[in-house]
């Protein structure tokens, strides 16, 4: 009892969910070069080092949606302030907690990789991606039910930059408050700033 309630009392975090507009030409920049989305959320939360911005853009059935994640509740009139046709109507912002207990499903954006002697190495091989999330999962306090798994590389910053990119879907179950609270506040994996290493959640009914 006393481990779920320090974990609650270690962050208060502010969930963000954006509706771009896909006719918008910043909008389009943006979806099409991770370091260009990076440099357009700066214009909200700056660049505070003690911010541990967490972000990921998704596409679906012609709809664009970014979902953030801050310590600091956002101010959203900066970035329509700058790009007043960026968004489609008011975000939806909400302040919570990690959650200690229970079931999960998850999604998350990942850059999978691991150190080796000759620098870091994307991994791009599905049993390699669930090996590695499964040690995060050791690691982090929590147990997977289920998981699927999907590797891609993506260039951004005018193609400079390549990263592997490894979404992850499926059920888990905390076993550690403390640890899995840390572990979504954080986020996973490197190149986070580049919209990689959120971790959504929505509770199993």
């Amino acid at each position: 009892m006393m481990e779920v309630m320090n974990a609650a009392m270690i962050c208060k975090l502010y969930f963000s969910k954006l509706f771009l507009n896909p006719e918008d030409l910043y909008v389009q920049r943006d979806v099409k070069d991770n370091y260009e989305m990076h440099r357009t959320l700066e214009r909200v939360f700056g660049k505070n080092k003690d911010e541990r911005l967490l972000w990921r853009f998704e596409k679906n059935d012609g709809k664009y949606v970014l979902y953030c994640q801050s310590r600091t509740k956002p101010n959203w009139n900066k970035l329509t302030n700058a790009f007043r046709y960026y968004m489609l109507r008011e975000p939806i912002v909400v302040e919570f907690t990690p959650p200690t207990n229970g079931s999960w499903r998850y999604r998350i954006l990942a850059n999978a990789a691991v150190n080796t002697p000759e620098g870091r190495k994307g991994l791009l091989a599905q049993n390699e991606q669930e090996a590695w999330f499964k040690e995060m999962a050791t690691r982090n306090g929590f147990a997977l039910q289920s998981l699927n798994s999907f590797g891609y590389l993506k260039k951004f910053k005018r193609s400079q930059i390549t990263a592997a990119a490894t979404k992850l879907e499926g059920v888990l179950t905390i076993n550690d408050g403390m640890k899995f609270t840390e572990f979504v506040q954080n986020g996973i994996g490197k190149c986070k700033a580049f919209g990689f290493g959120l971790v959504t959640l929505a509770k199993i009914s």
